[in-house]
């Protein structure tokens, strides 16, 4: 019975070191493993890093568009409403326009005493307009716009008299 405790104390002490032997060779791989498990976890702390970093900007830019687009609304409301049914009311912005216009129609039937020539009737037209556009900047000023188109052919240069 004691040999063959001996025998066993001795198979399993053989087959402990024979494991472990193995142990000593692989212990190089796992040192390698280990050394690029910790350049990866270093990756990985970089771009946890840069992740947030990120998400800070993109929670910035979000506060920006949100308040540009409180900005928008605020403005919008300011100069328009909108009520249904009744269409855009825009509001006032201080600017005053006036218009005016002004037409011409002038002819002659037998201009220069031509006799029986038949085109010597003369027919021709003028035209003017006055736009007004001025604002009121408080008490301290006003600006004013006035422009004056118009077209100013009447028939008077058809006309070989003294006076026209």
């Amino acid at each position: 019975m004691a040999k063959r405790l001996h025998r066993a104390v001795c198979a399993l002490m053989i087959f402990i070191f024979s494991g472990a032997l193995p142990a000593y060779s692989g212990e190089a791989e796992l040192m390698a493993e280990i050394k690029v498990l910790k350049a990866r976890m270093a990756e990985m702390d970089q771009l946890k890093i840069r992740v947030a970093e990120l998400e800070r900007q993109v929670g910035e830019q979000s506060r920006c568009l949100l308040d540009q687009g409180q900005t928008v609304s605020q403005v919008r409301d300011a100069l328009i409403q909108y009520r249904p049914g009744e269409g855009l009311a825009i509001q006032p912005g201080g600017l005053e326009m006036s218009a005016g216009a002004t037409f011409v129609l002038q002819g002659t039937p037998d201009a220069n005493n031509a006799g029986d020539n038949k085109n010597s009737s003369r027919f021709d037209g003028s035209w003017s307009a006055d736009i007004f556009i001025q604002k009121a900047f408080a008490d301290w000023g006003l600006a004013l716009l006035h422009l004056e188109p118009g077209q100013f052919d009447t028939v008077e240069p058809e006309l070989f008299v003294f006076a026209t």
